[in-house]
């Protein structure tokens, strides 16, 4: 069930990254001059094209979520939902709600969806280059749990921002880096969230477009 709520967010995140390169196209076509020659604040423009892509992004998680149930439901039956899940934590097995788990384990997913989306978000606003968005923020989708796998004998890999993103990790009750702590990882999300919206704020607030 993890892995497969996984896979539904990579998709998701694929989909509004693919939406992304439409919002980075507007500075490399020079669209984006046509909406700041408007009478709203640059913060209002940007606060409201990440809005619609977190809008995007979590249309498409739960549309994948419904036909997932609906679909599986029709092949296997859905009697499953009534049948508890055994979830291991602290050196434990616990029995846990069906129904509970999924929308747990969907929450998880959609934290690592948000800060995704946020950072190719990021990279959109500071390159204006949709090609470099796509490409970095799927290269190090797909990566980035490799990398932090590879350097885990390190204390530092902790702070690294896809040593965190995937927090059914400690559903499992085994982080990716020995320490971790749920707590821990939410504050380095949180920080993580502010850097990234901080900096697209800024530079799209100085930047000139008009060029």
């Amino acid at each position: 069930m993890t892995r497969f709520v996984i896979l539904q967010c990579v998709l998701v995140e694929m989909r509004a990254e693919a939406r992304l390169k439409a919002i980075a196209g507007e500075f490399s076509n020079g669209t984006i001059k046509l909406l700041l020659s408007r009478p709203f604040k640059r913060w209002k423009i940007l606060l409201s094209k990440y809005l619609s892509v977190l809008l995007f992004a979590l249309v498409g998680l739960v549309t994948l979520f419904v036909a997932s149930f609906l679909v599986g439901g029709m092949f296997y039956g859905f009697s499953g939902v009534s049948q508890p899940f055994l979830a291991y934590t602290d050196g434990a097995v616990h029995e846990v709600n069906m129904l509970w788990h999924i929308f747990t384990t969907y929450g998880y997913g959609c934290v690592s969806l948000l800060m995704m989306v946020t950072f190719a978000f990021a990279i959109s606003t500071v390159t204006r280059n949709n090609s470099l968005a796509v490409g970095i923020s799927l290269f190090l989708m797909f990566t980035g749990s490799m990398i932090v796998n590879l350097l885990k004998d390190y204390s530092w890999v902790k702070y690294i921002l896809f040593a965190n993103t995937d927090l059914t990790q400690y559903i499992n009750g085994t982080p990716m880096v020995a320490g971790m702590t749920m707590t821990f990882s939410l504050i380095v999300l949180a920080v993580y969230f502010v850097v990234f919206n901080a900096t697209s704020w800024f530079v799209f607030s100085k930047r000139d477009v008009a060029g």
